[in-house]
């Protein structure tokens, strides 16, 4: 599942820019759903939905630049401590959410499970949440698993071409853009399928919880 591959180093400029562009969860599944979604909280849209004050902005902005700069650090060594990273992740996240007021958190609680799609089905707080059974998760992987499989099978077909030809990385990428703009779109509608393994009481507490549908 892609959205569970774990990424060794989680931030630094280059995932905050990818989730500013795509607004999307980074993968750590050493954090749970809330914490990965205060990594939202970077974007200005996002930021504005959740209605942050100026200070709020300017003190998350503090707070991520600090870990950027702690994790380049580590990737800038011989010898990279992954653990160090992490925990780097989790006390800032962390710091984050205190940052925020208890309303706040409960709303980016719900962002959170929003932007992880339908992928967030298979979160462990979703699953206990949902009380969703080993038949049901079953039913939920197969689907989602099948839906991702066509742009997978894309993104390593990118990938081997930047590999052969890295000077036009960015050409390559952007003559990629419409092909994936559209398997992204097929593979959200085929992942919507999982939820037609879920209970009618299920599917009105995902809802609840911010989920897509």
């Amino acid at each position: 599942m892609r959205f569970k591959t774990t990424l060794f180093v989680l931030v630094g400029s280059f995932v905050l820019a990818c989730v500013a562009m795509a607004q999307q969860l980074p993968s750590a599944p050493h954090l749970d759903l809330l914490h990965r979604g205060t990594f939202l909280l970077t974007t200005p849209t996002v930021q504005d939905e959740m209605k942050l004050s100026d200070e709020q902005r300017i003190n998350i902005g503090r707070i991520f630049q600090r870990l950027g700069e702690t994790q380049g650090a580590q990737l800038a060594s011989d010898r990279p401590d992954e653990a160090a990273v992490k925990n780097a992740d989790k006390v800032a996240t962390e710091s984050v959410l205190r940052v925020l007021t208890n309303a706040q958190q409960a709303d980016l609680a719900k962002l959170a499970v929003h932007y992880a799609g339908i992928p967030g089905l298979l979160e462990p707080e979703v699953i206990k949440a949902l009380r969703i059974g080993e038949n049901q998760l079953r039913r939920i992987h197969q689907v989602i698993d099948a839906a991702e499989a066509q742009t997978m099978q894309l993104d390593a077909t990118i990938t081997n071409a930047i590999q052969k030809d890295p000077k036009h990385s960015a050409e390559i990428n952007a003559s990629y853009k419409p092909s994936r703009r559209k398997a992204l779109k097929d593979e959200h509608a085929a992942e919507l399928k999982a939820l037609d393994a879920l209970t009618e009481p299920q599917r009105k507490q995902w809802a609840e919880l911010g989920g897509v549908s």
